[in-house]
């Protein structure tokens, strides 16, 4: 029932995530871009050099952080890690290693 009014009002019976993303290579390694609810093309600049990177942020308030243990880490970045939600997908890198993409959507996002 629940699902059929949230249908009536337009808004969706799942909480939001990002449909796809888009890896594109760069000289440092790869930019991991997706749409985001709030109209922004927003992502992140892997650096493969870079040893401890930090998320990077939409206007929106998500925080997306991609590499190894990446869900654990943006957790830990955020100040109140209990007012997110983190999706958590893997996608393969240009040079051919699958890596975890962590975005860190604000449960206020879902309402």
């Amino acid at each position: 029932m629940l699902d059929t009014i949230r249908g009536w009002l337009g808004r969706p019976s799942e909480p939001w995530r990002p449909r796809s993303y888009r890896v594109t290579p760069t000289a440092a390694g790869a930019d991991v871009n997706y749409d985001c609810y709030c109209g922004c093309d927003a992502g992140f600049a892997l650096d493969r050099s870079a040893t401890d990177t930090q998320p990077e942020h939409c206007c929106c308030g998500n925080a997306i952080l991609v590499g190894s243990a990446a869900a654990a880490r943006v957790a830990a970045a955020l100040d109140d890690p209990a007012a997110f939600r983190i999706d958590v997908q893997e996608l393969r890198m240009p040079w051919g290693e699958a890596l975890e993409v962590a975005l860190a959507i604000p449960q206020a996002a879902d309402r």
